[in-house]
């Protein structure tokens, strides 16, 4: 009977212990959208979906791991577009910092990790290889809440920096990208 007990009291308490911890995590998915500017002059447009899982230890301080995949049809050189079929996946992880401000929420966050790219490849000719690679993300986002546990991602926005190899566009080009996602955040 004393377990019964037990077990019937951490099974009531369960709720309010989830309630108190709420707000320590938040899951976040939708559309994100890359432009890709590589140190050559070509230029890329990526589509696709964006996901991040973050936890807030201290309400305004916490660590995030991001991941976004998007695709691509083909790139711009000199002025001329080139169809050529790719996909990349960014997988990253570091610090964001929050301050909530009645329904809305600014933060900035650094991210590190890898892109991985799969082959680029116009017709017949190989341009690159699948590779993977090193990069940073800078940048920061406004969420606004609209119920207890959900809010829109209005914006976040971020400069990413990679460094994919290719024979075609130099030795070590350097790619500027610039992120843009928005969709809803559970916390």
């Amino acid at each position: 009977m004393r377990r019964l007990t037990i077990l019937l009291g951490l099974f009531l308490a369960l709720p309010f212990a989830v309630r108190a911890q709420d707000s320590k995590f938040e899951l976040f998915g939708g559309y994100s959208y890359t432009h890709v500017s590589d140190s050559s002059g070509a230029t890329f447009n990526f589509n696709g979906g964006a996901a991040d899982v973050g936890f807030f230890p201290v309400k305004w301080i916490g660590a995030v791991a991001e991941f976004n995949y998007a695709e691509s049809n083909g790139y711009n050189f000199g002025g001329e577009f080139f169809t050529a079929p790719t996909h990349s996946l960014t997988y990253a992880g570091g610090p964001r910092v929050r301050f909530s401000v009645g329904r809305v929420t600014p933060y900035v966050q650094v991210l590190f990790g890898a892109v991985h790219r799969s082959n680029l490849e116009t017709g017949e000719e190989e341009i690159a290889a699948p590779q993977t690679t090193f990069g940073y993300s800078v940048g920061g986002g406004l969420d606004f809440k609209l119920a207890h546990h959900f809010s829109v991602r209005l914006v976040q926005a971020s400069y990413l920096h990679t460094g994919f190899t290719s024979p075609n566009f130099g030795a070590n080009p350097v790619q500027n990208d610039f992120n843009i996602q928005t969709g809803i955040v559970i916390h």
